[in-house]
């Protein structure tokens, strides 16, 4: 996830991170230049110590809260969208992220293995999504995908 966050601009960016954890790619999220993080985790002392974490590190620009994504309020659309969760949940879930996806965003998954990619891929198209890049270590994966922009009127 950090390979692929260094690469991509973040600079006055509306960005999710969708099961936070300890917030460490919300943070680098607004390090990188992000406008304003919205994230959230279900377990309660990730979102603690995500509070925790973003105050050390003087990140003012992110909101951590606890639910799933169907139980936090979320404001607007993003440009992007992190995902390092699991394989099952992340697909679960691949139509939300869309649905908060602004044309043309990006989306970051991570957290399966290299043997469920064409799975992701397969179910991100069913979306709209379409694969920008790929990044394989060890037996993990990630993906970069990208909504598809709607053309102008």
């Amino acid at each position: 996830m950090v390979k692929n966050m260094l690469s991509m601009d973040h600079r006055d960016k509306q960005v999710m991170d969708a099961g936070c954890g300890t917030a460490i790619l919300s943070i680098l999220a607004s390090k990188l230049g992000a406008k304003e993080v919205q994230a959230f985790d279900i377990d309660e002392w990730s979102v603690e110590n995500g509070n925790e974490n973003t105050a050390i590190n003087q990140c003012d620009n992110i909101r951590i809260q606890q639910g799933k994504i169907t139980e936090v309020e979320l404001d607007g659309k993003f440009d992007i969208i992190l995902a390092n969760i699991n394989k099952n949940v992340l697909l679960d879930e691949i139509a939300i992220y869309t649905s908060y996806l602004n044309s043309a965003g990006l989306l970051l998954l991570s957290g399966f293995l290299t043997h469920d990619i064409p799975d992701m891929v397969r179910e991100a198209s069913r979306h709209g999504l379409k694969e920008i890049s790929r990044d394989e270590r060890e037996t993990w994966a990630s993906l970069l995908l990208q909504g598809e922009a709607l053309p102008l009127r």
